[in-house]
């Protein structure tokens, strides 16, 4: 029997599919054991401004320093994990409360770019084709257990990688499909699975010989793994490395035939 997923496309929007769950969920007063607005700002933010960091460092960051980020921001805000889980699952029940957070976390990010002499948009702008807001939570309220992208491939030059990456709130067994269609109707694929990384990435090598007509991905989690938090999600575009193309046995080619077959 196969399973029908229930999926919402991009086109559509995270926010608005919180929207749709947030009729079904009643606005609560906020319990003891759940952070306070304006703290869980503060702490977003750094963490957001600690993962760019630890990009932008690359390989010169102590790989001691790079397991240990995360709970080194959570330990300067003073939180700890039940409290931190606590508010997660609230913010899941009311997502009205989710959007407007994170509107705050965006706006103080672009505030810091700002001050730091930035023009307020990320530094990987030029790379980073991501059409939607870069953070979206999965929810069992919500009408989808999935995340469905579509993005046009007139930007990505024959035999670019396109790289797509988040960062879950916490470790969890999620899917990620990333995909190129070509003009000629074929298409190349990866499907990887994740059950302990909270920084989910996938790489894929596009065709040296064809044109791309669209770049799609699915990011599905399992509803036993919800409430599940996702940010600093990027689509980044990358240059043609010979290296990494020979090693790209993982992907899978699929010719117009045996797309129409499927």
């Amino acid at each position: 029997m196969t399973r029908t997923k229930r999926r919402v496309r991009s086109s559509i929007g995270p926010v608005a599919v919180m929207a749709l769950a947030a009729l079904a969920a009643g606005c609560s007063k906020r319990p003891e054991k759940v952070l306070p607005e304006s703290k869980m700002v503060d702490f977003l933010t750094d963490m957001i401004v600690a993962d760019a960091y630890e990009q932008s460092a690359g390989s010169s960051m102590p790989d001691s320093l790079r397991r240990t980020l995360g709970e080194r921001v959570i330990k300067a805000h003073g939180i700890d994990r039940e409290t931190l889980d606590s508010t997660y699952a609230w913010y899941s029940r009311n997502l009205d409360d989710y959007a407007a957070l994170y509107s705050k976390v965006d706006k103080r990010l672009l505030a810091e770019r700002k001050k730091q002499g930035g023009s307020g948009t990320p530094e990987s702008e030029g790379n980073d084709i991501w059409p939607l807001p870069p953070h979206v939570m999965f929810t069992p309220m919500a009408a989808s257990d999935a995340l469905i992208m579509e993005v046009p491939g007139e930007t990505l030059e024959k035999g670019e990688r396109v790289e797509w990456k988040m960062r879950l709130s916490t470790p969890r067994k999620v899917e990620m499909t990333l995909g190129v269609e070509y003009t000629d109707g074929s298409s190349t694929q990866i499907v990887r699975e994740f059950s302990s990384d909270r920084k989910p990435t996938v790489t894929l090598n596009s065709d040296t010989g064809r044109v791309a007509r669209r770049i799609y991905g699915v990011v599905e989690v399992k509803r036993e793994s919800m409430p599940l938090w996702a940010d600093s999600i990027q689509l980044n575009k990358l240059p043609f490395d010979s290296t990494q193309y020979s090693n790209s046995w993982s992907q899978k080619y699929y010719s117009s035939t045996e797309r129409q077959e499927k």
